[in-house]
């Protein structure tokens, strides 16, 4: 499967793009380009956090005028100290709601744990299939068209014969013949049926 950024080299790794307004989108891109995005993700915090510790400076916060205001002042600090960490985290990886099996796992198996896997990593497993058969879709190889025996090519050259003489007691007795070989003498070029 090819970067989703760079489309040259092969993806290694999945990685979640965050955009404002939108919901959070995973991509599949190679090393060079997992690194540029996450220090472009670091800039993007490093330069918001910037931005607090300038607005702070420039107004500092009153000094508590209560003695109960301290206790929320803490409360608050660490409120922001657990978010800034939990942002920090990776995101927990995907897994099938069913079987439990991860990205990681299926990946080095190479296969899938039950049928709501295919839902869960749709995404992906199109991109991988569209990379195996060159479509997003397989379609196999269609089965070749069965070839009469003698004694069915010799009843359908004598059924065709009284069609043309309009012996149709003869053309009956000659269709039920071929149906009891186990072909259709109606359909077009009397299919196997």
């Amino acid at each position: 499967m090819k970067c989703e950024i760079c489309h040259s080299a092969e993806a290694e790794r999945a990685i979640m793009k965050k955009a404002k307004g939108q919901p959070d989108q995973e991509l599949y891109v190679c090393a060079g380009c997992a690194i540029e995005a996450k220090l472009a993700e670091h800039d993007e915090e490093l330069g918001s956090l910037k931005k607090t510790a300038e607005k702070l400076a420039k107004k500092p916060p009153a000094p508590p005028q209560e003695p109960d205001a301290l206790p929320e002042l803490v409360g608050m600090i660490i409120d922001a100290t657990l978010e800034i960490i939990n942002h920090a985290l990776p995101s927990q990886e995907p897994a099938c709601p069913q079987c439990g099996v991860t990205r990681t796992e299926y990946r080095k198996a190479s296969r899938l744990g039950c049928a709501v896997c295919y839902e869960t990593f749709a995404k992906e497993l199109t991109g991988l299939i569209a990379d195996m058969h060159r479509t997003p879709k397989h379609d196999g190889k269609a089965p070749k068209k069965p070839v009469p025996s003698k004694e069915v090519q010799k009843l359908m050259r004598q059924l065709s014969a009284a069609e043309r003489a309009r012996r149709m007691e003869d053309a009956d007795t000659l269709r039920a013949a071929i149906r009891s070989l186990g072909w259709r003498p109606d359909a077009p070029g009397g299919d196997a049926g």
